[in-house]
């Protein structure tokens, strides 16, 4: 499934919308799709980047999930970031190994540092155009409906 929206800290959600929370929701963050539902993110090993890494949280995204019936949660497979009319898919690269990782943490390999980055990629296949409401790598982003 394919959501559309900004990832925020949920008890920064919950303050626009006049809802008070305490601490303990400190560091949670969540999707607020673009039509104002907030879904809370599993921090594994695709959604813990957005706790880890400020770049990515309060900008567009568009995130391949998948969703369970009966909990609110949704678990992050795939990062693309919009960056005006371009989506690009995001992870983290080592330029000595040239192995991708989702997580901010030294290279598995060489123990070096890794960089973010952003490459122009095509949504997976399996998801259909009228479904995902998709954008090809450089083409102009329309709101979904």
């Amino acid at each position: 499934m394919l959501l559309h929206g900004r990832v925020v800290f949920a008890r920064d959600a919950l303050k626009e919308l006049g809802i008070p929370a305490y601490e303990e929701l400190d560091g949670q963050v969540v999707l607020k799709t673009d039509d104002g539902e907030l879904l809370p993110i599993v921090p594994d090993w695709r959604g813990r980047a957005f706790f880890q890494d400020p770049r990515l949280r309060n900008r567009p995204v568009d995130l391949v999930v998948r969703r369970y019936q009966r909990i609110p949660y949704i678990q992050v497979l795939m990062i693309f970031v919009r960056e005006g009319n371009k989506r690009l898919y995001m992870d983290y690269w080592c330029d000595v190994c040239s192995i991708p990782m989702y997580e901010i943490k030294p290279c598995d390999c060489c123990q070096g540092p890794i960089r973010l980055r952003l490459t122009p990629r095509p949504l997976p296949s399996y998801l259909s155009p009228t479904s995902s409401q998709s954008l090809a790598p450089g083409s102009d982003h329309r709101s979904p409906p």
